[in-house]
């Protein structure tokens, strides 16, 4: 599925990019949404997991 992109009228859904990292640092440092999520990822586990991300089948940006 790697590449394939997803789409509606109103929503594109594209395999995670590298210009996508930023977005997802975000989520899992913004406090308001991590509330919600449980608590803040370590710095260690965050630079993993964003590595990770990039073009991992079945997540979309």
């Amino acid at each position: 599925m790697a590449g394939v992109e997803l789409s509606t009228p109103r929503l594109l859904l594209r395999p995670v990019g590298t210009d996508d990292l930023g977005a997802f640092e975000c989520l899992g440092t913004d406090p308001a949404i991590r509330r919600h999520l449980g608590s803040r990822v370590p710095a260690h586990r965050l630079d993993a997991s964003r590595r990770a991300v990039v073009g991992r089948p079945g997540v979309f940006a």
